[in-house]
């Protein structure tokens, strides 16, 4: 239902480790088939550090981060080869130049944290080489080598193809091929907006399908004179466990013009998500700013029994902050526990608007988890001169001694013995019956069951 060109793409989490000591850069982290080449091939590792002329290649629905002495950051896309200090021949009489190469695919390359990349090794294509400095770059080469697409998304850094060397600053992209003879700078992309994005969803216990929407990208100004403004083809989401974007958890291409996209079966946590527009010549746009959400779930304390140390506990539902509920179909209130009655199934809506009493996400407690029931029940003989009349007295309490009351009790007993409905009284958590004992009858089995569920057996003589 979300208009997708692809099926969502789920994989394991990334995790990220220290820098190894003396590593002039590592894998930081990894999705997916992530191989490295030095020199023989072998499964790439989170920790692992890479040596001079190392190759780093990710597979279908794969990728990995690879972090610089200095802090910045190489994320490298699905289907992606790179190669890490490499030597290229310099002109004729010169040293050999070091530059990181992009092969194949695409990559981000973002400044470090205190955004000097003063050190950062240049990344070279077969077409262009690019000088990333204090800047955020997306770049990107064909499988044969013949077009380099580059897009600065912060900053500045500046482009060397041929005997040609230019800046290109933030919000504009540049195609680069073998027989490109001038420069023509096209505006990238903007981010998109997000449309009311969730802060909290409410899960009843188990994953929780979550929706997101955007609005529209907006053309861009064009600067160059024959350029015509870019428009979104696609839109890329990803949904991450992490601010970086580096424990991605889903990724998935729509096709334009739909603009909303359903994460499908999430577990409790934080996540963070981000949307790109991809224009009709492949290049990602500026990515929107990360929204955050959090999907969380009641923790349910089951009720226990006193015992000769402990106190008995009622039955108690936790509420995760910042939503409203409703138990059993009562006003939707922000409370942080709900307490339970035993003995009855429970029914709990929760939203984090208060009006939305019908639209809430709900979860059904059993009554086998609604906390223990205590039953105090005997038959005495009734008030009255009639030979064989008998009263079932019923008390209900909950395990902290509170009377139980409302509750449908139904009571029956072995042969010999005629009950009449039960029916609750006027104190709380009080039931009585009449009860008629067949002449001769000396014993009778009582049986007794709440609310269709728990039930209590005892003996009584007339």
């Amino acid at each position: 239902g979300n208009g997708a060109s692809a099926q969502s793409l789920v994989v394991p989490p990334a995790s990220r480790v220290a820098a190894p000591q003396g590593a002039r850069a590592w894998l930081s982290a990894v999705r997916g088939q992530v191989d490295v080449l030095a020199p023989e091939a072998h499964p790439g590792s989170v920790g692992e550090a890479l040596a001079p002329s190392a190759r780093v290649r990710t597979g279908a629905g794969a990728s990995a981060v690879v972090t610089l002495e200095n802090g910045s950051t190489l994320a490298l896309g699905e289907q992606t080869t790179v190669v890490m200090f490499a030597s290229l021949p310099g002109p004729e009489g010169t040293p050999p130049a070091v530059a990181t190469v992009l092969s194949r695919g695409q990559l981000r390359a973002a400044a470090g944290p205190q955004g000097d990349q003063a050190e950062l090794l240049p990344i070279a294509t077969n077409t262009a080489t690019v000088f990333v400095g204090r800047s955020d770059a997306w770049l990107h080469t064909d499988l044969a080598g013949v077009t380099t697409r580059v897009g600065v998304y912060r900053g500045r850094m500046r482009v060397r193809s041929g005997t040609r060397e230019y800046i290109l600053r933030a919000g504009q992209r540049v195609i680069e091929t073998a027989s490109s003879s001038e420069t023509v700078r096209l505006p990238l992309l903007r981010g998109p907006q997000w449309v009311t994005p969730p802060e909290r969803v409410f899960s009843p216990g188990g994953p929780v399908d979550v929706t997101l929407a955007w609005a529209p990208v907006a053309p861009s100004p064009v600067t160059e004179a024959r350029a015509t403004p870019p428009s979104a083809a696609r839109y890329r989401v990803v949904l991450a466990r992490d601010e970086r974007f580096e424990d991605v958890v889903a990724e998935e291409r729509v096709n334009a013009p739909v603009t909303r996209w359903t994460a499908r079966a999430l577990g409790g946590g934080v996540y963070f998500a981000r949307v790109t527009a991809i224009d009709h010549e492949r290049f990602e746009g500026q990515p929107s700013a990360p929204t955050r959400f959090v999907v969380a779930s009641p923790r349910l304390v089951e009720g226990a029994l006193a015992t000769g140390s402990q106190p008995g506990r009622r039955a108690r539902l936790e509420v995760p902050e910042g939503f409203f509920c409703s138990l059993d179909g009562g006003l939707m209130l922000q409370a942080t526990t709900l307490f339970l009655e035993p003995g009855r199934t429970h029914r709990i809506r929760c939203s984090t608007d208060a009006r939305e009493r019908t639209t809430g996400r709900e979860m059904v407690i059993p009554e086998s988890q609604s906390g223990p029931l205590v039953w105090e029940a005997h038959v005495v003989p009734a008030s009255s001169l009639e030979s064989g009349l008998g009263v079932l007295a019923v008390h209900l309490r909950d395990a902290e001694g509170h009377p139980v009351p409302w509750v449908a009790l139904e009571a029956s007993a072995s042969e010999g013995v005629t009950i009449e409905p039960v029916r609750e009284e006027a104190e709380r958590g009080r039931y009585a019956a009449a009860v008629h004992w067949a002449p001769g009858t000396r014993r009778a089995r009582f049986h007794l069951v709440a609310n269709g569920g728990p039930s209590h057996d005892f003996e009584a003589t007339p």
